[in-house]
């Protein structure tokens, strides 16, 4: 039997290695709980039709405007949710995107 490395064939050391490795492993599910890749999206503080507000400047003043959530989507490059918005005393779309942070829940 080989005592020193030197004497050990490459394969068995590499061998004893690889299955020290994998035993330490921590699987990617457990108790078979599988992970939600999209579980981000599912946290939208507002849905679709819901008013909110968000700060306007009109006539170098700012003031409080209404809106309607028209549509909502994810930016995965970001990790934000934003918001398309509707006026709600004009019913005139927004233009762009509005980030969530930016909104507040109308009273």
């Amino acid at each position: 039997m080989a005592t020193t490395i030197e004497e050990q064939p490459m394969q068995a050391i590499e061998d004893e290695y690889m299955n020290a490795a994998s035993e330490d492993a921590t699987p990617e599910t457990k108790s078979g709980v599988l992970l939600n890749p999209n579980a981000a999206e599912s946290n939208a503080r507002f849905s679709k039709g819901q008013m909110v507000q968000k700060p306007v400047f009109a006539n170098g003043e700012r003031t409080r405007g209404v809106f309607t959530v028209y549509a909502s989507r994810y930016n995965t490059a970001k990790g934000y949710f934003e918001y398309q918005l509707r006026d709600f005393y004009t019913t005139q779309m927004e233009s762009g995107w509005t980030r969530e942070k930016e909104l507040k829940a109308a009273s």
